[in-house]
């Protein structure tokens, strides 16, 4: 099992990413992190995030496009009775807008190299 930093107690600053690096599996029993992730930036971030001294937005013009090719699979094995089916289908929508881009032209320094492997740091 992967560990996530909702795993040592802290709030998760990347969702997205972090959903395809571990999809719903982190033994608590609940179906996928969808939902959760959702609940611990409006609890753990959005209501600090005015008052920060310093803010760093990590975010890449191709990370979607990226991530699209982890998350689609995982997204589409919700099962339709599941409490996160309706996000997950908010989700593939919003991800249709993206065409997938392969992780060949990615730099290994890439920081969604973290997310999706290949990546050139020891962490």
């Amino acid at each position: 099992m992967l560990k996530t930093s909702r795993d040592w107690g802290l709030p998760s600053v990347t969702p997205d990413r972090e959903r395809c690096q571990n999809p719903w599996n982190d033994g608590t029993g609940d179906d996928c992190d969808v939902g959760i992730c959702a609940q611990g930036r409006r609890k753990n971030i959005f209501p600090f995030q005015d008052s920060a001294d310093v803010m760093f937005n990590s975010a890449l013009l191709y990370e979607v496009a990226v991530l699209k090719v982890y998350a689609e699979p995982l997204l589409f094995q919700i099962p339709r009775d599941s409490a996160e089916y309706l996000e997950a289908k908010r989700l593939l929508k919003f991800l249709d807008y993206f065409l997938p881009l392969p992780t060949e032209g990615i730099a290994q320094s890439s920081l969604v190299r973290e997310f999706v492997g290949g990546s050139c740091f020891n962490v």
